[in-house]
């Protein structure tokens, strides 16, 4: 009986020897452009990924973190993957980028204007609040922005995006009927609102700072 049991302890013991242990871990590439643009309010497509393995097939992967296709920004989306001997593949990212086509700015806006006066020390005291509305058009890339600082169609106010994924806006320096206008703002990540300030200079070389938020109706 013990020979018996001496003997069966070998054949475990050979046979445990000879069994192979994967350690060699999974691959994923991507389908599709590690880096992909997604126009705001558009539908986001996952091209997927692949898994490949030594040893076992058909193997499935996780992907952590999430595209919010109504809100410009950079989003990340990680790959991970693991095989049955619990070999972790090295973890790949695809980068999903939101932007603002000039398309999204297209429509009219209700603008509320605050109107401060620059004093000595620099700083800036709130005057004035008053309503008006604004149009907003694209045209050449370019929205122009009317009813600017209170004067209808006078300071039409031609703002430079700086590129397709920019909510920047740089107003260039504009003199019209004696009055200079100089600015900057930022379209909001929902593409809704545009936020601007400027300073509006007369001939008499009186400066006013205002800012601006055009809500989009």
């Amino acid at each position: 009986m013990k020979k018996n049991i001496f003997i069966l302890f070998i054949i475990i013991a050979v046979f445990s020897a000879c069994k192979k242990y994967d350690t060699v871990a999974p691959i994923i590439t991507l389908k599709g452009e590690a880096t992909v643009y997604v126009p705001i309010d558009s539908a986001y497509n996952e091209p997927g990924a692949n898994v490949s393995d030594n040893d076992d097939k058909n193997l499935n992967y996780k992907i952590t973190g999430s595209v919010n296709i109504h809100k410009a920004g950079t989003y990340t989306l990680t790959y991970t993957a693991n095989d049955a001997g619990d070999n972790y593949a090295l973890p790949i990212r695809r980068t999903v980028i939101v932007y603002i086509p000039f398309s999204s700015i297209y429509g009219s806006y209700t603008c509320q204007e605050y109107q401060h006066t620059i004093k000595a020390d620099g700083t800036l005291s709130t005057d004035s609040t008053f309503l008006q509305y604004s149009d907003t058009l694209v045209w050449w890339n370019r929205p122009i922005l009317l009813n600017v600082g209170g004067y209808p169609h006078v300071l039409a106010v031609e703002a430079d995006l700086s590129g397709p994924t920019s909510q920047d806006i740089f107003i260039p320096e504009k003199v019209y009927y004696g009055y200079r206008i100089t600015g900057r703002g930022r379209i909001s990540d929902d593409a809704k609102q545009i936020h601007i300030t400027y300073v509006i200079t007369d001939s008499f070389y009186h400066a006013y700072s205002r800012s601006g938020v055009w809500i989009k109706n």
